[in-house]
């Protein structure tokens, strides 16, 4: 496992590097309370010839933020651009939920080295706010208010076991072995902190964003996220739309062979 470092973050990654290539890199970027382990089993897929790079976010793997200053979605771009600038070329960039959020923020203001954006549901629950759907909003803001103050509270498995159940659905918590649950339980901390991100920190909402975008969600996902694919493809409509049977808002890891065959001809018609 690589780690690149710079004056103000250390960044932990995964990299696929072809010797010879004529496909443009993509840059994967993953969801909360994971890492850049739940993109491996794409590798296989899009990595026929194509560079690959999937770094941990800050607080996940042992990607830090050294600079001092408080956690934004500033602070967090800075740390996937640190990676993404050893590429060359224009490069697709893939999020999943969290980093779907990351990919938007980082794609807006590169047009020119962004070739496309793929968002596989990102909970830019912001964009329900005034509209139809604000009730699947205020279910959400319930559901952070209780997570931050569990963390507050050092509570750190009621937090967890409510973010597995909501996600993935009631009884998964007790379903996960011992190493997941100490796992998700170490990164709630952070969740935390993208909570308050996504909901008070005005995320960028690449509302000028021309190039090429798919939009990936579950059939059997959350409400809420399926809400925020309703407002995504209501403002790119332009923006190709796929929808994974059967999967829930884990697709990437669920579902990973069809999400994987979803990405690669949207990049391979996109290159």
């Amino acid at each position: 496992m690589p780690t690149l470092e710079t004056n103000d973050h250390v960044v932990s990654y995964d990299v696929v590097l072809p010797v010879d290539t004529q496909s443009r890199p993509v840059l994967l970027l993953h969801s909360s309370a994971a890492g850049r382990w739940q993109w491996r089993g794409l590798h296989a897929h899009l990595g026929q010839g194509r560079p690959i790079v999937a770094p941990d976010l800050i607080g996940y793997g042992r990607t830090e933020d050294r600079s001092g200053r408080p956690f934004s979605m500033d602070r967090e771009v800075a740390a996937v651009a640190a990676v993404a600038d050893t590429l060359s070329g224009p490069l697709h960039v893939v999020g999943h939920s969290y980093g779907g959020c990351v990919a938007m923020a980082f794609a807006a203001p590169r047009p020119d080295t962004v070739r496309s954006l793929t968002l596989i549901e990102p909970v830019r629950f912001d964009l329900l706010r005034g509209g139809p759907d604000v009730a699947l909003l205020h279910e959400i803001e319930g559901l952070a208010s209780d997570h931050v103050r569990a963390v507050s509270d050092d509570r750190l498995q009621d937090a967890a076991s409510a973010f597995a159940d909501y996600w993935s659905g009631a009884g998964t918590w007790d379903a996960l072995p011992s190493q997941v649950r100490a796992s998700l339980c170490a990164a709630m901390a952070k969740v935390a902190q993208e909570w308050g991100l996504l909901l008070h920190g005005a995320p960028e909402a690449v509302s000028d964003w021309r190039g090429p975008m798919l939009l990936i969600e579950g059939t059997r996902t959350t409400p809420a996220a399926r809400a925020v694919m309703v407002a995504l493809a209501s403002r790119f409509p332009a923006a190709r739309r796929e929808r994974v049977a059967g999967a829930g808002h884990l697709s990437p890891i669920t579902h990973t062979a069809s999400i994987a065959s979803l990405i690669a001809r949207f990049l391979e018609a996109h290159d």
